[in-house]
């Protein structure tokens, strides 16, 4: 590709690298995911994460989640497996508040975060699978196309509006689906330990 008119050749050159350099991770990150679908699907329950019971938890996300927690069995329950992914509630006196709330509000110190376990990279990770759950769930105006989470997610958003109808929408969406997240991976933490 030429220079186009009107930039600096030495700015071009680097822009052109740049551009190269993001092509060629999209590919090594393509390949990579590619490999990681093809692993997770010779691990226990890859067939139930196909089904349409988890309609938008992909094999890749099932191989991401077991890439980072290992063996689900290993933990001694699901809030243990719930803190190590940054969906268990921290306690700081009185006042308890999910990760990414504390994380907006400040309030903990850093030995405090420590302590707690929480990794904005894996609550991250668990935002982005129940993110594809809902997504894949039918919306809101299908309840016959609900898998079995988006059903999760839609029953506790109407609880939490019905609950705490002062707060704000977004707020009973976060919380809604931080429950769907939790029940997924309980429900997995379950079939891994009876293997």
């Amino acid at each position: 590709v030429t220079c186009p008119p009107g930039i600096k050749l030495e700015l071009w050159f680097h822009i052109e690298d740049r551009v190269k350099s993001l092509v060629q991770y999209s590919r090594s990150l393509a390949d990579t995911d590619k490999a990681m679908v093809e692993l997770a699907g010779s691990l226990p329950f890859a067939n139930w994460v196909e089904t349409t019971e988890c309609h938008g938890f992909s094999l890749l996300s099932y191989a991401k989640l077991i890439g980072t927690v290992r063996n689900l069995a290993d933990y001694h329950s699901p809030s243990a497996l719930w803190k190590m992914l940054g969906l268990a509630p921290i306690t700081k006196g009185d006042d308890t508040k999910a990760g990414s709330t504390w994380m907006y509000s400040g309030g903990l110190l850093a030995e405090e975060w420590k302590e707690a376990g929480y990794s904005p990279q894996r609550r991250s990770m668990c935002y982005v699978f129940g993110d594809g759950l809902l997504k894949a769930g039918g919306g809101i105006d299908n309840p016959d196309k609900w898998s079995r989470y988006s059903k999760i997610y839609y029953d506790r958003k109407a609880y939490e509006q019905r609950l705490h109808p002062q707060l704000k929408p977004v707020v009973h969406h976060r919380r809604a689906q931080r429950v769907m997240e939790k029940r997924l991976i309980r429900d997995l933490w379950i079939m891994w330990r009876d293997l």
